[in-house]
């Protein structure tokens, strides 16, 4: 899946911390999506920036910020565009109600299968 013909990832924030043995995780309720600066197509085999959507490389594209502030865009935006080019007609707000409750659950599926190794001081 592309969106508007460039790739794209998904970053959320999960802070989990460890007191005095107790672990807890907290999930942060916002995050967005970031894109490419460059069209995608299989021709650019080699091209950075076709296909690496982390800020690192991405920066330093002539086209950075030519479609989104800083290659980013927010879940809200992001549902609109599944709304208007993705959604079945069974189907509404498929970002909202079935991408992001299954991030969520693996987010805690990764936590309950990693937290006995989380406190360093239990080593």
């Amino acid at each position: 899946m592309l969106y508007k013909s460039r790739k794209f990832d998904i970053r959320h924030y999960l802070l989990i911390s460890c007191l005095n043995g107790v672990v807890r995780a907290y999930w942060y309720p916002e995050g967005y999506i970031r894109t490419s600066s460059v069209l995608f197509t299989l021709k650019r085999g080699s091209n950075l920036f076709v296909h690496l959507t982390n800020d690192a490389i991405q920066k330093n594209s002539e086209e950075y910020g030519k479609y989104e502030k800083g290659n980013k865009i927010s879940y809200e935006k992001f549902q609109l565009y599944l709304d208007k080019n993705v959604r079945s007609k069974n189907e509404k707000n498929i970002f909202f109600d079935s991408i992001l409750p299954q991030m969520k659950q693996m987010t805690i599926n990764a936590v309950k299968a990693t937290y006995l190794n989380l406190d360093d001081k239990k080593k």
